[in-house]
């Protein structure tokens, strides 16, 4: 071999000088200098300040404000683009002269920033507890309430929708009830706040954020007492017009209808009732009833006249583009819900402009511009009289319509209306709402780091609600003379004008992120509401009455109110090396609704940070790729549920004082007992929290334990009756939430198979510890039972429900003989066999409604969850979401009606497994008219279980092949179809088992008296992008 090498080298020794001068030159060619320029942009327009740097080496510039740059490199070098917000652009120069490059937004980048009270922040430097909630999952939803595509989103978020009715809101509560008088959070929509945000579309949002605790929410101060939700809208991009189309279409029904009694059964438990009394009805009533009895049928079922298939409809346009000095988006949105109810229904015109623009390099402004429409049925389908409520009731014998009287149908039975004249004029019941919203905001980047911003919006709202009631003659007991006109307008015009100054500044391992600012906020609303008998049925003629007969206007009411607050803030964010992070907040607000002297509030946040996993001695591992410990402290105020003129003593100038005999004298007089030195209610929270990432941050784990307390609430003071005067707003207790929350994320690649999984739990404690004079506060009085079904005290939950406790049926007249008092007397002297057993609470020896009623459920629940799942095959996309309430009971204040023994109301088909000699272990007491052991008192028998899981949306999508969508001249074309509240599994015997506040009373909730239900929705959609 060596003698072989050497030959080689022999035969080609003129070959060896080729090779070191060709080397040479290569070499001569790759590291001599060269000057290349070039532009830099985003889809076509200029980006400046984009650093330009030759790979490996500290050689680099910067683009200019046309996004030009210059720079010497060898010819074959390699050129490093970088600017924040963007991602990172490698480019060989090759001996080119010129290098053009276009930079692409780094979408994992952005969504690492977190939208923060008055600035943003990176998501690695928050130190409270912040949630963010994916707009693509809330836009699966069919629905135009933004707050029920938040269901289920995040841990330690309750949502409740009101009821199924279309135009129907929902209540949110952050960390649990904070508030006996209102529990809603903020909205701060594009740095404007309020709790209105039905001028939105889930369509129309870009993110949003959910500031949970008083460190995250005492920049807002006593605007954020109960959490924060901030919603960004869509912006528009620079570079070309893009259009995206969002439809669908869909129907909607009842997932569940009630079982009553048919006409047979009805009939032969009436006759069984009065048989048992040993009484009977009237000559007519019997006459019905053995009809019915003798020719067995199933009579009217009320639930099928007035319920229907309804439909859901959505269109969407949003179109957005412009160059770096104007970008816009516009979008326009119709939606339109036909309920389950007959009548019913809900739709909603939106429409939205958003401008961003840019003056020059230091100075950015921007416009939003909205306006909304809504028109829908005002029913109160939530309410004890709602066709819903009277189709449980109505009597089944009853015919819907009578066609040889010509007029809806009427047995002389029971007194509950008919359910169908009750759903034909729900249809004259409307509500219409128009909503202009206008804002503008100038950016100013004062020296480097250091940005000053004004914001102004100004927001109206309109509203009319109309309620026509015509004229109807069915028989003697249900007709109505005269037609009767209810009508309302009210008009509130509000604005907020924000001043403040951000400072960002790094130097070394240190970074301070300030803000200092003002705000002021107005807020007035007027309004004026009649009443007229016998307006025309003719709608064009109603409202251009001209009578001088006064005595047509029944009623008539005029009112406003007003209030300001003014506002002082500021927050420093402290980083060290991204290891040590410190936040501190102070706020200090000026209300008008409280008296000199109480007017101003301070409320002072601190929190702070460790990510661990930036420590030298942090151990590297393949499991724990992020480890981060949070601790906050904060104090806010609050003032929402105060009135404008709650420390001022208001009169009644239309008193009649009565001197001797029956002498009266027209004067004024105070219409409240005023409290003038009400003051903020102060909320208090402490939370401790980890976020873990493992396995590369592929799942990830949030873990939040809270402490809320809430001093000096604000709640109306109870008075007795011989006062004279309603009692006035005071701060009247204390009351603490304790929870835990946790939040659990997947996301991981299998090769085409793409997975997403999430899960959410919160389980919070509340208590009342104390409430002035230890008198509990009775809400939602019963006139059948002659109490409240829920009421508030001291050591239970914000909200019980406050009743009799029962222990079974007595099967037998020895029971009944052998349950006495220590004097041998029996407690339920006229009890027989198959009555309701109730239990001495009191221990006096007997039943006593009034003092024997104690804590029998609570509405409260105990845990909340939520989890959802999507994956991506290919072209396909799955999206699973559910969401479950545990611990939770709901009053079926429906049954409580309907199993009046007297009356002749329908009742449940449970009742059908009644005591009887025959039965004696039934669950259901004997039938009676007369009821002599009262067995149909409010008690535990109407509490039940109101646990539920529910599927809440299944979406299955398919995204064309882009060959395909190509030929169609468009970007990206996806089709869908999708089910909302397609299972429901519950145990809870009425129309839904998700029960909101009755007429919005966040201390009566739980209370179903026949609630409009969520309806079950299929639909099929297309988003298409030009």
């Amino acid at each position: 071999m060596p003698m072989k090498k050497s030959l080689l080298f022999k035969k080609n020794s003129s070959f060896v000088p080729l090779m070191v001068l060709a080397l040479l030159i290569t070499c001569q060619l790759v590291y001599a200098q060269h000057q290349v320029s070039g532009r830099v942009t985003e889809a076509d327009d200029p980006l400046p300040g984009v650093n330009v740097v030759e790979k490996g080496t500290t050689n680099g510039t910067v683009t200019d404000i046309d996004g030009n740059y210059t720079l010497t490199v060898p010819a074959e070098a390699t050129l490093v683009f970088s600017y924040i917000g963007f991602t990172n652009e490698e480019v060989i120069v090759g001996g080119r002269d010129v290098v053009n490059v276009t930079m692409q937004i780094d979408v994992t980048s952005l969504q690492e920033v977190v939208v923060i009270g008055y600035g943003t922040i990176r998501k690695s430097d928050v130190t409270g507890a912040v949630a963010q909630i994916k707009t693509e999952d809330m836009q699966r939803l069919a629905t135009s309430d933004v707050n029920l595509t938040l269901q289920g989103r995040a841990a330690g978020v309750q949502v409740i929708k009101d009821s199924g009715a279309p135009g129907s809101g929902s209540v949110v509560r952050i960390r649990g009830i904070g508030s006996l008088s209102d529990s809603n959070p903020i909205y701060i929509v594009d740095g404007f706040p309020t709790q209105d945000i039905s001028n939105l579309l889930p369509s129309d949002i870009e993110s949003v954020e959910v500031l949970k605790d008083a460190s995250a929410t005492a920049i807002y101060g006593s605007r954020g007492a109960n959490g924060v939700i901030l919603i960004t809208t869509k912006r528009g991009n620079a570079g070309a017009v893009n259009f995206n189309v969002n439809a669908y279409y869909g129907a909607t029904e009842v997932w569940q209808t009630l079982d009553v009694l048919n006409a047979e059964q009805y009939a032969n438990l009436r006759l069984e009732a009065f048989a048992n009394d040993g009484t009977t009805p009237d000559a007519s009533t019997l006459a019905k009833l053995e009809f019915v009895r003798d020719n067995p049928g199933n009579g009217t079922d009320w639930q099928e006249e007035i319920l229907e298939v309804g439909k859901v409809q959505n269109y969407a346009l949003n179109v957005n583009g412009g160059k770096t000095e104007s970008k816009f988006s516009l979008s326009a949105n119709y939606f339109r819900l036909d309920g389950t109810v007959k009548g019913t229904f809900e739709e909603k015109v939106i429409t939205r402009f958003n401008n961003d623009l840019q003056f020059n390099d230091w100075l950015t402004g921007g416009l939003n511009v909205s306006y909304a429409y809504q028109n829908f049925t005002n029913s109160v389908e939530s309410q004890f009289g709602s066709p819903l409520s009277t189709a449980i009731r109505k009597d089944p014998i009853t015919m819907a319509f009578d066609p040889g009287l010509g007029t809806y149908g009427r047995s002389g039975l029971s007194d509950v209306p008919n359910p169908l004249r009750q759903v034909d004029e729900g249809r004259e019941r409307l509500r219409s709402n128009y909503r202009i919203q206008a804002g503008a905001f100038l950016t100013a980047e004062v020296v480097k780091g250091l940005k000053f911003t004004s914001r102004f919006t100004f927001d109206r709202i309109e509203t009319d609600n109309d309620d026509f009631a015509p004229a109807f003659f069915i028989n003697g007991n249900e007709n109505r003379e005269l037609s009767i006109l209810t009508s309302f307008n009210s008009q509130r015009q509000s604005f907020v004008n924000s001043n403040f100054v951000n400072y960002l500044k790094e130097f070394g391992n240190h970074t301070i992120d300030a803000t200092v600012g003002m705000e002021l906020f107005s807020d007035r609303q007027d309004a004026v509401s009649v009443v007229i008998l016998g307006a025309p049925e003719d709608e064009s003629l109603r409202f251009n009455i001209q009578s001088n007969n006064q005595e047509d206007v029944q009623y008539s009411d005029g009112r406003f109110f007003q209030n300001k607050l003014f506002s002082y803030f500021a927050r420093a964010n402290y980083n060290y090396d991204d290891r040590y992070l410190v936040t501190a907040t102070v706020r200090r607000d000026g209300s008008s609704k409280f008296a000199d002297g109480n007017r101003w509030g301070t409320f002072p946040s601190f929190s702070a940070g460790w990510n661990a996993h930036n420590e030298s001695f942090f151990p590297t591992s393949d499991i724990f790729s992020s480890l981060k410990v949070r601790a906050g402290w904060g104090e806010v105020g609050n003032e929402t549920s105060v009135g404008s003129f709650d420390y001022l003593t208001l009169y009644n100038p239309n008193f009649n004082y009565v001197f001797s005999g029956d002498n009266t004298a027209l004067g004024s007089a105070p219409t409240t007992i005023v409290n003038s030195n009400i003051q903020w209610e102060t909320f208090r929270q402490i939370n401790i929290g980890t976020d873990i990432g493992l396995f590369d941050d592929k799942l990830n784990a949030t873990l939040d334990y809270f402490i809320k307390t809430t001093d000096d609430f604000l709640y109306v003071q109870p008075v007795p009756g011989i006062a004279g005067a309603e009692g006035g707003t005071a701060n009247i207790g204390d009351m603490e939430n304790k929870g835990f929350e946790i939040a659990l994320g997947y996301r991981n690649s299998f090769g085409d198979l793409d997975v997403d999984l999430s899960l959410n739990a919160s389980r919070i404690v509340n208590e009342v510890r104390s409430l002035g004079g230890g008198e509990p506060l009775e809400v939602g009085f019963e006139s059948r039972s002659g109490g409240p079904n829920t009421i508030t005290q001291e050591g239970e939950e914000a909200v019980i429900f406050y009743g009799l406790k029962t222990d079974g049926i007595f099967n037998s007249q020895q029971e009944i003989d052998t349950y006495t008092n220590s004097d041998g007397e029996l407690i339920q002297p006229n009890a027989q066999p198959g009555d309701v057993k109730y239990i001495d609470v009191d221990g006096d020896g007997s039943i006593n409604f009034a003092n024997d009623r104690t804590n029998i459920g609570s509405p409260v629940p105990d845990l909340t969850l939520g989890f959802n799942a999507k994956l991506g095959y290919k072209g396909f996309d799955l999206s699973i979401f559910i969401q479950s309430s545990i611990g939770n009971d709901i009053a079926n204040m429906a049954k409580f009606y309907s199993s009046s023994p007297s009356g002749l109301d329908n009742q449940f088909a449970s009742r059908m497994n009644r005591w009887t000699a025959e039965n004696p272990n039934a669950n259901e007491p004997r039938m009676t008219v007369a009821d002599p052991n009262q067995n149909f008192l409010y008690s535990d028998r109407y509490i039940e279980d109101g646990d539920y899981v529910r599927l809440k949306n299944l979406q299955l999508g398919y995204t064309l092949p882009q060959n395909l969508v190509n030929k169609m001249f468009a970007s990206s074309i996806r089709v869908y179809v999708s089910s909302d509240n397609l299972i429901t599994i519950t145990d809870y015997s009425g129309f839904d088992p998700e029960v909101g506040p009755f007429q919005g009373n966040a201390l009566h909730f739980g209370v179903d008296y026949g609630q409009y239900p969520q309806a079950r929705t299929f639909m099929a959609g297309i988003n298409i992008n030009f």
